[in-house]
């Protein structure tokens, strides 16, 4: 399972195209509270969780990925279209891609 964190609905309908093609099981969730509800629940780990650095409200997924590593979560990755320096990136995601699935 792969899970995506996004506020856009256009990227979301993107990504599960994209999973349906390549067999992919994908959710997505708008806030990482959404996410974080799921995942409470869910008996699966997830394979990884990507996230938009930019979630609306001026809400940082970089900042909120924490949250999700706090929770246990350590395969987490920014999904956006800016682009980042190693060095920009926090410790506890393990790297950046651009808003096209990477599968």
């Amino acid at each position: 399972m792969i899970i995506l964190i996004d506020d856009d609905k256009l990227i979301h309908m993107s990504w599960k195209l994209a999973a349906q093609k390549a067999e992919v099981e994908l959710v997505t969730f708008f806030t990482v509270d959404e996410a974080l509800e799921f995942l409470e629940k869910s008996e699966v780990m997830p394979e990884a969780i990507y996230i938009d650095s930019q979630l609306g409200h001026n809400i940082k997924g970089e900042i909120e990925a924490r949250r999700l590593f706090d929770c246990g979560f350590t395969e987490i990755y920014l999904a956006s279209g800016l682009k980042f320096k190693p060095e920009e990136i926090p410790p506890y995601i393990k790297g950046s891609i651009t808003k096209r699935a990477p599968f």
